[in-house]
């Protein structure tokens, strides 16, 4: 369910995430260009934080209802402010975080066992790609 939705109104676009954050998608704060857009939307795992980047986007002259705050504020008297947001807990959706950045940093076998590093092997990789693109000795006719 989202918070605030882009209309005439509102020009942030705020939602639990599914695994467990709150989120501004399209953030214009972050994304000023929202069409070449780089960065990630970012991830607020607490509704106070939510509000707080909220107040930043009224700083800087966008639109934001207040009904978004109103309903943040209720949901931290009435829940708390980090109460299992989305499906599931934040530590979890942290957890999981971690596993997956463990595993891109693992280290890697080399595809040969004559070469040394990655770099090693880039470059010999950059060196055989420049052989083939500059090798005329076949004729193709």
């Amino acid at each position: 369910m989202s918070y605030a939705r882009w209309s005439a109104s509102s020009s942030v676009y705020v939602f639990h995430h599914v695994d467990g954050y709150i989120t501004c998608c399209g953030c214009l704060l972050v994304n000023p260009d929202p069409i070449n857009a780089k960065a990630r939307d970012p991830e607020l795992y607490s509704r106070s934080a939510a509000i707080e980047h909220l107040e930043r986007h009224l700083a800087a002259g966008h639109r934001v209802p207040s009904a978004v705050f109103t309903r943040l504020r209720a949901e931290i008297e009435e829940l708390s402010d980090t109460a299992q947001l989305g499906r599931r807990r934040v530590s979890k959706h942290k957890e999981r975080k971690r596993r997956l950045f463990k595993w891109l940093r693992r280290p890697r076998r080399l595809k040969s066992p004559r070469l040394k590093s990655w770099e090693h092997y880039l470059k010999w990789s950059r060196i055989n790609a420049w052989k083939k693109i500059t090798d005329y000795t076949g004729d193709p006719s």
